[in-house]
């Protein structure tokens, strides 16, 4: 079992109350990634049998069971600084009961030591996915062409660590000089958190209960920007329309296919 640190400084933390969903979505799956096996897991206590495999096996019907006093820690620490966008638990209050988490904080850092907590969770007898985003929403206005710096076009480049949504909402303003009215578009995006380290503390439980049961855990984060599709409208072609280097550059984005970085999938990068 790990030692726990002091309470870190809850500036940047805020309640939320939530409520479980049958299953996760899978249409902005091209956005995100699942990043929980590129982290090295270890939790406060578990029983023989029900530990961090259990956590981890994609199974409804096994799940992780503490075997200690509160709060019941999981730690989940990677290699290299990762942005997160959202953390998942899977609950089922009509299976566990007392066991079921009623109170989990979330505490992201760069280290074990100087964790800052994010976000705490109210849940009431969840039964499904309880969804925890990580990220700052952030809203800008653009004019007609906005569109076009979402895709990496315009006059400003895309934040390499802002998860875009293609969410736009327009309204009209009135012009001061009477002329016609403008359009303004404003497009949402997402902020991840990033750091090198994140624990999950369950700090109360239903029914007064003491140890815990968790079923799954999953951790997404934004897919790398250049790995994204741009559309080729977007971007600024050449005159003559058929230069080699920026054909070869609109082919690589289509239908949302991402680059090849690896030696032994960039067979696949072409069709023969």
């Amino acid at each position: 079992a790990l030692a726990v640190p002091p309470n870190p400084s809850h500036a940047h933390s805020s309640t939320l109350f939530l409520t479980a969903t049958p299953s996760l979505l899978s249409s902005k799956s091209n956005l995100y990634r699942e990043i929980g096996h590129s982290a090295i897991w270890s939790l406060s206590t578990a029983k023989p049998g029900n530990g961090v495999e259990q956590l981890r096996d994609s199974s409804y019907d096994t799940y992780w069971q503490s075997d200690g006093g509160q709060p019941h820690y999981m730690n989940l620490q990677f290699s290299k600084r990762m942005s997160f966008y959202e953390i998942c638990f899977y609950l089922d209050y009509n299976l566990d009961e007392s066991y079921t988490p009623k109170e989990i904080s979330v505490k992201v850092g760069m280290t074990f030591h100087d964790l800052v907590q994010v976000r705490v969770c109210e849940l009431k007898e969840p039964v499904g996915w309880i969804v925890v985003p990580l990220w700052e929403s952030v809203e800008e206005e653009d004019m007609e062409d906005g569109l076009q710096n979402m895709y990496g076009g315009g006059s400003h480049d895309m934040d390499p660590y802002v998860f875009y949504e293609e969410e736009v909402e327009e309204e009209e303003e009135e012009d001061p000089l009477h002329r016609a009215p403008r359009t303004l578009k404003r497009r949402k995006k997402k902020r991840p958190i990033r750091g090198h380290f994140i624990q999950i503390c369950i700090s109360s439980m239903h029914q007064n209960g003491r140890d815990t049961h968790i079923r799954q855990v999953k951790i997404f984060g934004p897919r790398n920007q250049e790995e994204l599709s741009k559309p080729s409208w977007g971007r600024s072609t050449s005159s003559s329309g058929n230069s080699k280097s920026q054909r070869g550059e609109d082919d690589a984005w289509i239908c949302g296919v991402p680059k090849f970085q690896t030696v032994g999938m960039s067979q696949f990068s072409t069709i023969r």
